[in-house]
């Protein structure tokens, strides 16, 4: 993810308005060091409900605020956003999105089961994905194989198809294209949030 959110919040946190401790107190966030490691880059994608707590706080909008808008005090005619659900998380998961961009494109989004993507992406980071057919090999998809949903780079080959996990623990999938009519690529992984325990 870019770093808008950590330019945005440290931007916030320069006014002075709360201490560190005065801000994760209000967010209900048990150490104020969560709030440095905000403004450090260490955790660059807080929850939606979060994101709302500080832009509320500050009186700014939620999608300036993490980078999806420019606009950065709230406007209901520019500065709409929609909730996309995580289609295998709990019935609250969402990830928020600003909604000039559903105009043009479908979204999903699912939860990472697994760390076989690590480390671009960990066990239980939220993955936005871009519904359509089309993509390049070297993409990171997600994939309906024989009935099961896979985040996997996909590899283009003169044999057909690998679907191959970044970390090397995993063995990829080689689908020949006899194997092709079994998979359907939902469509491409285009943000991640990771959420702190």
């Amino acid at each position: 993810m870019n770093k808008k959110f950590q330019e945005r919040i440290n931007e916030l946190l320069s006014k002075k308005i709360y201490t560190y401790e005065e801000l994760s107190k209000k967010l209900g966030i048990k150490s104020k060091g969560t709030i440095a490691k905000y403004a450090n880059g260490q955790i660059k994608n807080p929850s939606f409900s979060t994101v709302e707590k500080i832009a509320n706080l500050y009186n700014v909008s939620p999608s300036w605020l993490i980078g999806f808008s420019e606009n950065k005090y709230i406007n209901t005619k520019t500065d709409e956003y929609v909730k996309i659900k995580v289609l295998n998380g709990e019935s609250n998961d969402n990830i928020i999105i600003s909604k000039m961009l559903t105009k043009s494109n479908d979204y999903i989004a699912f939860n990472q089961k697994d760390d076989s993507l690590s480390p671009e992406f960990l066990k239980g980071d939220k993955l936005l994905i871009r519904c359509q057919s089309i993509y390049k090999s070297e993409d990171i998809c997600a994939i309906d194989y024989k009935n099961e949903i896979l985040i996997r780079k996909i590899i283009k080959t003169d044999i057909g198809l690998i679907l191959k996990p970044i970390n090397t623990d995993y063995e990829p999938i080689v689908c020949l294209e006899k194997d092709i009519k079994n998979l359907k690529v939902l469509g491409i992984v285009i943000k991640s949030e990771r959420f702190l325990k």
